[in-house]
């Protein structure tokens, strides 16, 4: 029994076996099928990548054949490259052979040229005095007379920028200071009365390239007469004068020196001086005071010295010397120097288009008016020429108290010039406001005035805050241009509109909009309100008026 139970469980075990193998064949069975699926895909796969593959040995095989075409094309381009890069390069050996060939030619000319013309300068150089080097060639002379680069520095730098000036240099000598101040931007232009001496100036500004014009040419007055006024700005004479003096005497000297500063606003001069060595054929002829050749126009000029140097004559040293002519006006044969110029005789004045006719010069000594007169300014030629007969026929005969002093004047066809000694002091328009004692004395002096020309028979005319002159000393007139025997202004009005102009600080109006001012600017005085109440109840008597305000 035992064993049938045993055999029954072994039977139950392979048949669980079984039953557990039946389900591994399914499995793989499974399995069989998907990878058969599988490969179905491959085999589509595999038949799309050689269709694919066919295709593209069809595409490599005409690639094949286009290369093939290309290399042939290649090749005959190669050919036909080299065979024009031959001809090319034989064609530019051919050129750079002629370039060869001319620069050879270019380079042996210009040797030749400037050797010849070095040769032409020393040539030159054998036969002049070596008294100064020459610019900008060292060596060709070896040892110069004067050495020239302390004083051109000198005069350099007291000329500050030198570019564009106008420079005349005399008795240039071998041109070294005209070229040093050209090769800095000058126009320079030599004199030198020696023939030698200009050409070789002229070589040397060839040879290096500075600029500057050299001229034959003696320094007398007929020749310096010759150039034209304003010609120059410079004027350099550097050891030249005292030849001048000794050649053409000491007052031609000061003739040529005052028609220099004609011609330029400027000279520098070095000066040689008596006894530098008794033996020089110029030294007797010198005067005692070397600025003696400035005689005629020394109070004209500011002088400056620079230094002073050596010679190769003697021991003494010269001055350098740099003279500038002042600004001046010549009025009636003499020169007036002035600090200011301006065309209206104070700012902001009421002239109008006149402005462009006038010009009035300043300076602590003297007033110089000057008017120009045509069609369209007749006024200007009325008001000069009646200021004119004022000062020469009326106050010879008539003492008109703090008249102004003219002192010169001339008059051409198209403009007159009135010199005056100018009156210290400010236009009262000018002064800012005084104080009333001052005002005061300023209203005495001014009716003083106008009496004194009333008794005359004259009227001023034009009597403003900037025809009136003040200072510590009281009040001038001024401006006699509109004067006469009519009275076509009032004079008195106009002196109360100057004077509340001097005690407000206020500008006065060009044109007056009453009668007189507001008397409110006297108070405080009591001489100047009865002033005003006088002249409101119509008094016109500048004597009257004038005890009003008596101390």
């Amino acid at each position: 029994m035992k064993k049938m139970a045993d055999l029954a469980a072994d039977v139950m075990q392979v048949r669980s076996e079984l039953a557990r193998v039946d389900e591994l064949v399914r499995e793989a069975a499974d399995e069989v099928h998907a990878a058969r699926t599988q490969l179905a895909d491959v085999s589509g796969a595999v038949h799309a990548a050689r269709e694919e593959l066919a295709h593209l040995r069809g595409s490599v095989f005409e690639a094949r054949e286009e290369l093939a075409h290309l290399r042939g094309s290649v090749s005959e381009g190669r050919r036909v490259a080299a065979e024009d890069a031959a001809h090319l390069h034989g064609a530019v050996v051919e050129v750079r052979k002629v370039v060869d060939q001319t620069n050879g030619v270019v380079e042996t000319l210009g040797e030749q040229t400037i050797d010849n013309r070095l040769g032409v300068l020393r040539g030159l150089l054998s036969r002049v005095e070596h008294y100064q080097p020459t610019y900008g060639l060292a060596g060709l002379v070896a040892t110069p007379q004067r050495e020239s680069r302390d004083r051109a520095e000198q005069i350099a730098r007291a000329l500050g920028a030198v570019g564009g000036l106008r420079v005349l240099d005399l008795g240039t000598s071998l041109g070294y200071f005209a070229l040093y101040l050209a090769d800095r931007g000058a126009k320079s232009t030599g004199w030198d009365f020696k023939p030698d001496n200009v050409a070789i100036a002229r070589l040397i500004s060839d040879i290096t390239g500075v600029r500057a014009e050299f001229h034959e040419r003696t320094i007398d007055e007929a020749t310096v007469e010759a150039v034209p006024t304003g010609s120059f700005d410079v004027v350099l004479a550097l050891s030249v004068l005292h030849h001048v003096i000794a050649i053409e005497g000491l007052e031609s000297a000061q003739r040529i020196v005052a028609a220099l500063f004609e011609r330029a606003p400027v000279m520098v001069v070095e000066l040689a001086a008596k006894g530098e060595d008794p033996d020089l054929y110029w030294d007797a002829a010198q005067p005692e005071d070397p600025l003696d050749v400035f005689a005629l126009v020394r109070d004209e000029l500011d002088l400056e010295v620079l230094g002073s140097h050596g010679t190769h004559l003697s021991a003494h040293e010269r001055p350098l010397v740099v003279a500038r002519r002042r600004q001046v006006v010549t009025v009636g044969g003499r020169s007036f120097p002035y600090d200011e110029q301006r065309q209206e005789p104070y700012p902001g004045a009421p002239i109008g288009s006149a402005k462009a006719y006038r010009h009035y010069y300043t300076s602590a000594d003297h007033v110089v008016k000057q008017y120009w007169f045509d069609e369209a300014q007749p006024a200007n030629w009325r008001q000069i020429v009646n200021e004119l007969s004022f000062f020469t026929s009326v106050l010879p005969l008539e003492d008109v108290y703090r008249a102004p002093e003219l002192v010169a004047f001339d008059v051409d066809a198209t403009s007159a010039r009135l010199a005056f000694r100018r009156t210290p002091g400010a236009l009262l328009g000018a002064a800012g406001p005084l104080a009333l004692p001052e005002v005061e004395r300023v209203a005495r002096d001014v009716l003083r005035t106008l009496a004194e020309l009333r008794r005359a028979g004259l009227f001023h005319n034009d009597v403003r805050s900037w025809n009136i002159v003040a200072n510590d000393e009281g009040g001038w007139l001024i401006d006699y241009g509109l004067s006469g025997a009519v009275g076509y202004d009032d004079d008195i009005a106009g002196l109360l509109w100057a004077l509340h102009a001097a005690a407000t600080g206020a500008r006065e109006a060009a044109v007056r909009t009453a009668p007189a001012p507001d008397a409110a600017a006297f108070t405080g005085s009591d001489r100047l309100l009865a002033l005003h109440a006088a002249v409101a109840e119509g008094e016109r008597d500048p004597a009257r008026l004038g005890a009003l305000l008596a101390e």
